[in-house]
């Protein structure tokens, strides 16, 4: 069962392109990282990474970072209702997920029959 602590350290997990090596969050034991969906956006500012346990999958979003110009106008953009390149992605990402065969057949192995 995951507990409150795993979806913490899943959450500072995502934190990993702007953490150093020696400052980067392990990960709990029994989760996976799906690390060919380790995503990073240099100019809009996003990161995410996914992690599964099981049939449960956890996408993590990195929050913004005070010395990141990306980050620093994705917020103003938002702030404005103007939307950004962060928050389209991060839908995106979301919207992959949710279609991919790979989650479906992951979802259907651990159903009951």
């Amino acid at each position: 069962m995951t507990t409150p602590l795993d979806y913490a350290i899943l959450a500072g997990a995502s934190y990993f392109s702007t953490r150093s090596g020696i400052n980067r969050f392990p990960i709990p034991l029994g989760w996976l990282e799906l690390i060919d969906d380790r995503r990073a956006n240099s100019q809009s500012g996003f990161e995410a990474r996914a992690f599964q346990s099981g049939s449960e999958l956890v996408i993590s979003y990195a929050g913004t970072y005070a010395k990141s110009g990306a980050d620093i106008q994705a917020g103003i953009n938002l702030g404005l209702g103007l939307g950004s390149a962060q928050l389209h992605q991060g839908r995106r990402t979301i919207m992959e997920y949710l279609l991919s065969p790979v989650q479906k057949v992951s979802s259907e192995a651990g159903r009951e029959r």
